[in-house]
């Protein structure tokens, strides 16, 4: 949030006349799923690969990757460019 703010000079007119979400609904979508939900997926994957620690987090950094880098590809890859 603090870095959007201070880019935000630099970027109001390429955003001016579009729909924006609340900033409230903003906040609460990033308390929500910024924090809560790759917390639950790390532990899910961590119990799930029954290894010791360093397996637990090798698994947990893998699928963290795939969900944050590879998924997003796989979703935009219908839009038109």
């Amino acid at each position: 949030m603090v870095a959007g703010l201070a880019i935000s000079p630099l970027i109001v007119d390429f955003y001016r006349g579009k729909p924006m979400p609340a900033p409230g609904m903003v906040l609460a979508m990033r308390l929500v799923l910024r924090g809560p939900v790759p917390i639950g997926i790390v532990l899910l994957v961590t119990r799930a690969t029954g290894g010791g620690r360093t397996v637990g987090a090798g698994g947990a950094g893998v699928v963290l990757s795939v969900l944050g880098g590879i998924a997003p590809l796989l979703f935009d890859s219908g839009r038109p460019q």
